[in-house]
């Protein structure tokens, strides 16, 4: 082995005369000389009478210095434990035998945890080389994360993250990159789940913490019908959907200028189905405070038809049998006032006028003149009406008397 001084030199002479004796560089007098290390040595030889011979360049040499050239590749992930060691050995005479902290091992060791490791390499002679080499871990990424939740005072959810990123790894958020500051902060996030992550290097990317943005003003109100539409003096259901998982609907009210009613509750006292009539158009506030203090306000219009389409008999028998009598009209609340109800007969003659009547207590005409039965035959209405609205409408038709 290299740096060893084990070698040795021995000499065969012939000729001259006996005995010999042997002066070496080193200063030994035998033969044989000994423990020889890496190097050039010389000897003279004289006979018993006196002939001498120099020897030199008498070479000792020994195997190259053993050693090994190490390839280290440290953990590539948090708690991935797959460090790798090449042992490459040189010097020394080949083959080359490998152990690592006392095991036989190959030249390349996989699947290595971080940490210390003591190597020794063997040559062929049994010579050996012994070192250590270090695998590195990766530096933990620890957090400190703060999160606010969607709620009336929050339209959107932030998320901030405080880390001790000291070796600058890019972080991810479901994906999306934010830098490598230690402080990050991220604003304008909906209701969802989120992964962070930090981008170790190439083939690692660590999911450090997982965190939810809650939505606190979760729940859903739901109309139907979603706009009241009513002919006027109608009246209205509605029925109230309510989803409330988790409970943080504290109260619902309600607010109109129209006429309402609830008609039915639900297990929680909430109104469920509401019903009403409305003269004209409005809408209905619906008030839903949460448990957090958040208020939310619907609003469902009413919109109401003014009816001006009236069914007018073209045909009556006032004979006094109590069927089909009297010719009036059927009105409906959209109807304001009579202004006048006309009956002309065939010559253009008016027979019977009424002005300015309440449709409420308008009975019509029971087919009398002068207190006498008309004679059956074809007669003529002039009818103008006022609507609610101040629309007025004309009205010209036959009337067709039968016994």
């Amino acid at each position: 082995c290299f740096g060893q001084c084990i070698g040795s030199i021995g000499l065969e002479i012939s000729g001259g005369a006996t005995p010999y004796s042997f002066l070496w560089s080193t200063g030994s007098q035998d033969n044989l000389s000994e423990q020889l290390c890496n190097g050039i040595y010389s000897v003279t030889v004289e006979d018993n009478l006196g002939s001498s011979i120099i020897i030199d360049e008498l070479i000792i040499d020994s195997p190259p210095i053993l050693n090994s050239l190490n390839v280290v590749s440290d953990e590539t992930c948090i708690d991935f434990n797959d460090g790798t060691i090449s042992l490459n050995a040189f010097g020394g005479e080949p083959p080359y035998n490998y152990f690592l902290n006392g095991l036989t091992v190959s030249s390349t060791v996989t699947n290595l945890e971080p940490g210390n490791y003591a190597y020794l390499v063997v040559d062929n002679f049994g010579c050996e080389y012994t070192n250590t080499v270090n695998i590195n871990a990766v530096d933990p990424i620890t957090l400190d994360v703060t999160q606010q939740n969607i709620n009336c005072d929050n339209p959107n959810g932030q998320i901030e993250i405080v880390s001790n990123n000291i070796n600058g790894y890019e972080v991810l958020l479901n994906g999306d990159s934010y830098g490598s500051d230690n402080t990050i902060s991220i604003n304008n996030l909906s209701a969802a789940d989120y992964t962070i992550q930090y981008i170790i290097n190439d083939d690692c990317i660590e999911d450090v913490e997982n965190i939810t943005i809650l939505d606190e003003g979760l729940f859903e109100i739901n109309f139907n019908p979603e706009v009241i539409k009513i002919n006027l003096g109608e009246d209205f259901n509605i029925n109230i959907v309510i989803s409330d998982p988790g409970n943080i609907i504290q109260s619902i009210d309600w607010f109109s200028n129209s006429n309402i009613q609830c008609d039915q509750f639900n297990e929680e006292s909430f109104c469920t189905v509401l019903s009403g009539t409305s003269n004209q158009d409005d809408f209905i506030t619906l008030i839903t405070t949460l448990n957090n203090g958040c208020i939310y306000e619907y609003f469902i219009p009413i919109e109401v038809e003014i009816v001006t389409d009236l069914t007018i008999p073209n045909i009556f028998s006032p004979n006094g049998d109590g069927t089909n009598d009297v010719f009036t009209i059927k009105t409906n609340p959209s109807l304001l006032e009579i202004n006048s109800f006309s009956i002309y007969d065939r010559w253009g003659n008016r027979i019977f006028d009424q002005d300015n009547v309440n449709p409420m207590t308008f009975i019509g005409w029971d087919g009398r003149f002068n207190n006498n039965y008309v004679q059956p035959g074809v007669y003529v209405y002039s009818i103008l009406l006022t609507f609610i609205d101040g629309q007025t409408k004309q009205l010209y038709g036959d009337l067709t008397i039968v016994k």
